[in-house]
């Protein structure tokens, strides 16, 4: 979002703080060393396998597919995002989770700022 302001009663206009629009996150759910989200895993070869990310110019988009494993639990993932050149404002972001062992699995869809909060400033009076 470009040119988006937060106006405030004795204040100066600042770019507003909105939500990113695209982070999901994955969990195996329990096991026995406890409950992991796959966006706070450490990025190394022995979670994240087989990566590979193809990049479409004809159809304009990006895919990426990788294995994830978390303590003895595997999944295929594949993520395909889509950006229009015709209009500007569209996007998409397709995923695929595949688990590799029968059990619960969880995801969370969440909205966070893109920057930490600024305290606000009050104009001199």
């Amino acid at each position: 979002m470009v040119a988006f302001m937060d106006y405030g009663k004795d204040d100066i206009a600042r770019p507003a703080a909105i939500p990113g629009w695209s982070e999901i996150d994955y969990s195996t759910g329990n096991s026995a060393a406890g409950h992991f989200w796959m966006n706070q895993a450490a990025l190394n070869p022995a979670q994240f396998q087989d990566y590979r990310q193809v990049l479409n110019m004809r159809e304009a988009t990006l895919t990426t597919r990788y294995r994830y494993l978390d303590h003895g639990r595997s999944t295929r993932i594949e993520v395909t995002t889509f950006v229009s050149q015709a209009s500007t404002h569209l996007a998409a972001t397709q995923i695929s989770l595949t688990p590799d062992f029968d059990g619960t699995v969880e995801l969370s869809f969440a909205l966070n700022l893109w920057a930490p909060y600024q305290p606000r400033c009050r104009s001199p009076s």
